[in-house]
């Protein structure tokens, strides 16, 4: 059985602001951007280039994760990273948190499954955020 869907509002509703229009968006609006726009591979891409834009794009990421969690599986918490936890694993590094081969992480970097960047040498760097959520996704599987 298919739920109703709610009314939507003009996009004049979600437009605020005195200084300059700032657009309002819901957590699962946010939720879907994420998915159809791939928008971890370009948090990822262009992380440190712009201070607003990392912002911006972290903060659709949280209200993504935050509507995510409370819809599917209620009372869950988003995993936050370990406070020791460096920024950026290696592929072995990544599977020993994991608790998986180095072979496994690259394959789930292979799959798209795991973000990550490759190196001039070859070598895959996982930020700690992308970890955590992968981690996220194979407890939800």
């Amino acid at each position: 059985m298919t739920e109703p869907q709610p009314a939507w509002r003009p996009p004049s509703a979600y437009i605020h602001g005195i200084d300059g229009p700032t657009v309002t968006l819901s957590a699962r609006f946010c939720s879907w951007l994420e998915w159809h726009a791939d928008l971890n591979a370009l948090r990822i891409n262009v992380r440190g280039n712009d201070g607003e834009v990392d912002s911006i794009l972290n903060a659709i990421r949280t209200a993504a994760m935050a509507w995510k969690n409370t819809n599917s599986v209620p009372g869950r918490q988003s995993p936050e990273p370990p406070e020791e936890m460096q920024s950026w694993f290696t592929a072995t590094a990544a599977g020993e948190y994991l608790k998986m081969s180095d072979r496994g992480v690259r394959l789930a970097i292979s799959e798209g499954r795991l973000n990550a960047k490759k190196q001039a040498n070859g070598q895959y760097l996982i930020h700690a955020e992308d970890l955590i959520h992968f981690q996220g996704a194979r407890r939800a599987a």
